[in-house]
């Protein structure tokens, strides 16, 4: 990878890290008594309101329409799309669960397809009825498509596409990452990985689920050895676990998370909140990279954020929620 390559889109970031909503934005948000006020209130910042939201009250498309626009931009602009991949593939490896689900259930789901990535819907779809063939397909997507494709028809269970694919998207983010050769996002995409597995195994545990549903569900992709993460699931063992993480080498602190694993009665959500505070304290130390492509990764990352915490102002405003409780599970931002 040559760094200087992202000379010129990481001084655009700028630009768009501009329109990031600020705390000052929030705690103005948060102060508002009705959902409308908040519409009116995004309206003057990079959100654009359609007059059907208001009619409607479905916020997603505020959010959606948002996102589209500035994903769109820097798959165009980045010297190399993997970069940008490294989240949109996310939405990428959604639409083709929606689209096989499709073909199997004989449902509807296009409202739930989100037009973000590399791929449009009929690119997709032209994937799924192929059954993943075609030689101009990164070899994880192909392999996924065949084999969700496969589990359906030789077991009638939908629920192992979600399975498939979401362990496909984290090998195809790793892929990307090794063959892009560049040490930060390696490092970062590995603690992606790792703690994606922490959270699935805490989930899982607290839900009492099966060692076969665990040995599915954990990608094998991270630095933390897979192998060790299911010794640990099968002894129900929280201590061990934190032992078999410490053998990786993180960037950020993750005595917190440590503490919260100590204890049995760790709570999936506070402990997500944990790991989410400490990735953005790093990923902000890379926010005024001159070179490299870090400071996109990190634009990226707050970005998804802001999606998550103005859905959850609009909602919690047409529902009356308490402010305090909305600030809890508000996400990291960029500027703090």
């Amino acid at each position: 990878m040559k760094e200087l390559e992202y000379a010129g889109l990481n001084t655009t970031l700028r630009l768009y890290e501009a329109q990031l909503l600020s705390q000052s934005d929030y705690d103005t948000l948060l102060q508002m008594d009705r959902s409308d006020d908040v519409l009116d209130y995004l309206g003057k910042t990079a959100y654009s309101i359609p007059e059907e939201v208001r009619l409607n009250r479905s916020f997603e498309p505020i959010i959606q329409q948002r996102l589209v626009h500035v994903y769109e931009e820097l798959l165009e602009a980045s010297p190399d799309r993997r970069i940008i991949e490294i989240f949109s593939l996310r939405y990428t490896y959604h639409n083709l669960k929606l689209l096989i689900k499709e073909k199997y259930l004989d449902e509807d789901l296009s409202h739930l397809y989100i037009p973000i990535g590399s791929f449009s819907k009929e690119q997709l779809a032209q994937v799924v009825s192929t059954k993943g063939q075609n030689e101009d397909l990164h070899p994880v997507l192909e392999e996924a498509v065949y084999d969700a494709i496969t589990a359906v028809e030789d077991t009638g269970d939908t629920h192992s596409i979600d399975v498939i694919l979401d362990t496909a998207y984290l090998r195809h983010i790793r892929s990307h990452a090794d063959a892009m050769q560049h040490e930060e996002l390696s490092r970062f995409v590995k603690m992606k990985i790792d703690f994606q597995n922490l959270l699935t195994f805490v989930r899982a545990f607290k839900q009492g689920q099966s060692t076969s549903f665990i040995f599915t569900s954990l990608s094998s992709q991270g630095a933390v050895s897979r192998d060790d993460i299911i010794e640990n699931w099968r002894e129900k063992d929280l201590n061990g676990l934190v032992e078999t993480y410490q053998t990786a080498e993180y960037m950020i602190n993750l005595d917190p998370v440590w503490s919260q694993l100590n204890d049995e009665k760790v709570n999936p959500t506070e402990l997500n909140a944990l790991i989410q505070g400490e990735f953005s304290r790093i990923l902000r130390s890379f926010s005024f990279d001159a070179f490299g492509p870090m400071p996109v990764l990190t634009y990226l990352y707050f970005l998804e954020n802001e999606g998550d915490n103005v859905r959850l102002v609009l909602t919690g405003k047409e529902n009356n929620l308490d402010n305090q409780l909305i600030k809890e599970r508000m996400r990291p931002i960029h500027g703090i």
